[in-house]
């Protein structure tokens, strides 16, 4: 259900991806959850009322607190798997914060008093809105995320029905900055808060309801790419009656509600369009000379951005970045340029090209003759001099981005994983894990050609290792070194 278009603890997730947010024309502070691709930073937090303005009814215990994170971990680790193209990653953050209120005993739209209480308890003042987006934007700082919203979670274990005064249970705000549930869910149950998380969820990256007699009629556009709501179920195209934005227990995704979460690949090459962007780069076009008659030749590359449908200004946002800036000269081997500031990790960088003088005459050389291209993150290559674009793919020179997920791993989560996958892994690199005691109990290489591998959770004698907290060391032929822990809940 939307409304509208109208203790602290940290639960490791995959690690972030990056936080290099690009935008043309738009501020990103006010763009939290714009579309799903890359690292979402979620605030799980749990109000709990002190009786002092409401009676209290309700008391959070950490059992029944740790299985609504459970769930809602399993909701968004649904989300994880549907879409191979763009990776897509959470970390989470919980608080138990007190308020004088018992919201569950309040109708739905008194969240104007509660939740402004909560927020300035955590130290975050205005209204609900301004006081989320700012912690929001603050944790999206912390914790190097791209995007992130918060989730309240209303106690409702002692209400008949685990539904506000008003019959409300579960609702979003399109596009953020937070979401509301019950612990029971209304008639869902705690047993099903995964598949209402991921409901809504859908609506803080811009989906809109498809049940009968949704505020949202199938001619309601939203998103990225302004895309109808096509398979409303008063549509007449309407074709897939189990998506998860239907509502109810469903688990299937259809192509409106991807593209209302800006997973849309207009020409099949395997990366989302707004993401699928050719990079710019400029040559300065004088030549400096160095010693011992070598010399140089500057540039900038910077990522392009897939402007938002039906924006007449071209304003959009992205989280590309470049990933290295290569050249040659008269068709010969690529070769690598130097970054300005000593790395390629930024939506916009300089770069530096030296050349030998056994390699070019000075009479020849020059600007023109050099052909440079930049590849982005997300490898598409462009190229300045060469009137064209070539898909490349980047090779992982950098640990940086190595991450387990999903993390916390969840394997009785009823959404399929079964293993836990470390990827970005250089070549040659060697995952260990060990227990909290320092006992190895896994140890393993990626395959030559791949940069990830798996761990069923088993140790070195097959036996199922038990629910806790677990360490991994990464290490390469280099000497670079990844450390990290990784959560089991059974």
């Amino acid at each position: 259900m939307r409304r509208a278009l109208v203790f602290p603890l940290l639960l490791l997730a995959a690690a972030p991806l990056r936080a290099s947010l690009f935008s043309v024309g738009l501020d990103t502070n006010a763009f939290t959850s714009d579309y799903m691709i890359g690292n979402v930073v979620v605030a799980i937090v749990f109000p709990e009322s002190d009786g002092s303005l409401d009676q209290k009814s309700e008391t959070w215990s950490e059992e029944r607190k740790s299985k609504a994170i459970g769930e809602i971990m399993a909701g968004h680790d649904w989300w994880t798997k549907q879409n191979k193209k763009s990776a897509l990653s959470f970390t989470y953050v919980t608080e138990t914060v007190s308020t004088k209120y018992e919201p569950i005993t309040r109708p739905y739209y008194q969240e104007t008093l509660w939740i402004p209480d909560v927020m300035g308890k955590l130290g975050y003042s205005g209204s609900r809105f301004t006081s989320t987006k700012n912690y929001i934007n603050h944790l999206r700082q912390q914790y190097n995320a791209d995007w992130g919203f918060v989730i309240f979670v209303i106690d409702s274990q002692n209400d008949p029905n685990g539904k506000f005064s008003d019959g409300y249970f579960a609702y979003s705000y399109l596009g953020g900055p937070f979401m509301v549930m019950t612990y029971t869910n209304g008639g869902y149950g705690i047993s099903n808060m995964d598949v209402v998380a991921a409901h809504e969820m859908g609506h803080i990256f811009n989906a809109l309801d498809e049940y009968a007699g949704a505020s949202s009629p199938y001619d309601y556009s939203a998103g990225y790419f302004s895309v109808i709501n096509g398979n409303h179920a008063w549509s007449s195209i309407a074709n897939d009656p189990n998506s998860v934005m239907r509502g109810g227990i469903r688990w299937g995704l259809d192509k409106w509600a991807r593209e209302m979460i800006g997973w849309r690949d207009s020409d099949g090459n395997g990366l989302d369009d707004i993401l699928d962007t050719t990079p710019i780069v400029q040559v300065n076009q004088q030549i400096v000379s160095l010693a011992q008659g070598r010399s140089r030749l500057s540039g900038i590359a910077r990522v392009s951005v897939l402007p938002r449908q039906n924006n007449a200004d071209g304003n959009g946002i992205t989280l590309n970045t470049i990933a290295k800036v290569q050249f040659r000269i008269a068709n010969g081997e690529w070769a690598e340029a130097t970054p300005s500031d000593g790395k390629f990790d930024s939506p916009e960088e300089n770069f530096m090209i030296e050349v030998a003088s056994n390699v070019m005459s000075a009479q020849s050389f020059s600007a023109a003759s050099v052909e440079v291209r930049a590849i982005t993150d997300y490898t598409l290559a462009s190229g300045a001099n060469s009137g064209g674009t070539r898909p490349t793919a980047v090779t992982i020179s950098t640990l940086e981005n190595a991450h387990a997920f999903p993390n916390p791993f969840k394997p009785n989560s009823g959404v399929g994983h079964s293993n836990i996958t470390f990827t970005n892994l250089t070549s040659g690199a060697k995952v260990q894990i060990f227990s909290p005691d320092g006992t190895g109990l896994f140890e393993s290489e990626p395959t030559s050609s791949s940069s990830s591998l798996t761990w069923d959770g088993l140790d070195k004698d097959g036996s199922t290792v038990a629910s806790g907290v677990y360490y991994y060391l990464i290490t390469d032929p280099s000497g670079q070194k990844k450390k990290g822990k990784i959560a089991i809940i059974r």
